[in-house]
């Protein structure tokens, strides 16, 4: 059956789905909320706004909110299975339409190099960095621009920076598959300077342009793994380097 065969689809590209109340998925009312989703705007020529996601992109049929192309965020939208509009499955327009319930922007920053983040020496401390504790593993790639998902132990209430770079002159290790594998530094920075926010966080959710990285790759899929400032060392001069797994994705 056709729904349950989306559902399915859908279901294994770890989107959080909440059945809406009152749907007793009958096949006039075949619908399912989906919530944080990270996606890229898409504005067209007629100003209708799509919304591109890890593997597919979706037509927002209601969407109220004010946004520009390449904006990024979370988006939670509604969508129906049993509509006309979905009768192909988004397979010969190529996006399924939703009804968008809300988009929750994320910061959209460039990648750096090594050099622009004070990276030069990688062991030494910046100033006013603070430690990361880990990464969530829903971090992901959406076209050019990584979605990434940090968590923090315990942050005060000044505004922070967010960084992240590779050095385009360094030769990446290689996997065991002799796949070269990039190196990108995680460093977040506290703003001293700037005027304290209202409530401190200890998730923090951006995205990153890789469209250099990715042009600068020459197969069909882009590997590379995020450090991380975990610790420092015993008089706080040097960082302790976490990595996360090598992540794959295919790009062409």
């Amino acid at each position: 059956m056709k729904m349950k065969r989306d559902i399915r689809n859908l279901l294994g590209m770890g989107m959080a789905i909440v059945l809406l109340l009152g749907s007793c998925l009958a096949e006039s009312s075949q619908k399912l909320r989906v919530a944080n989703q990270p996606g890229v705007i898409e504005i067209a020529a007629n100003d209708s706004v799509f919304i591109h996601m890890r593997e597919y992109k979706v037509y927002a049929s209601k969407f109220n909110q004010n946004v520009e192309n390449g904006d990024c965020g979370l988006v939670h939208f509604d969508i129906d299975f049993g509509s006309p509009e979905n009768a192909d499955s988004g397979r010969i327009k190529g996006f399924r339409t939703v009804s968008v319930v809300r988009f929750d922007t994320v910061p959209r920053h460039t990648l750096l190099t090594d050099a622009a983040a004070g990276l030069a020496d990688s062991s030494g401390v910046v100033k006013n960095e603070q430690l990361v504790s880990s990464l969530e593993l829903r971090s992901t790639l959406v076209g050019d621009v990584y979605f990434l998902f940090s968590v923090h132990n315990r942050l005060d209430s000044l505004p922070l920076q967010f960084n992240l770079s590779y050095n385009p002159g360094y030769e990446t290790p290689r996997d065991e598959n002799n796949q070269p594998v990039y190196d990108l530094f995680y460093r977040v920075i506290k703003e001293v300077d700037a005027p304290p926010q209202s409530t401190p966080l200890t998730k923090y959710y951006n995205a990153f342009d890789l469209k250099q990285l990715i042009d600068a790759t020459t197969g069909d899929s882009l590997y590379f793994r995020i450090r991380y400032a975990r610790s420092y060392n015993k008089d706080t001069t040097q960082i302790n380097w976490a990595a996360s797994n090598v992540y794959r994705y295919r790009i062409r």
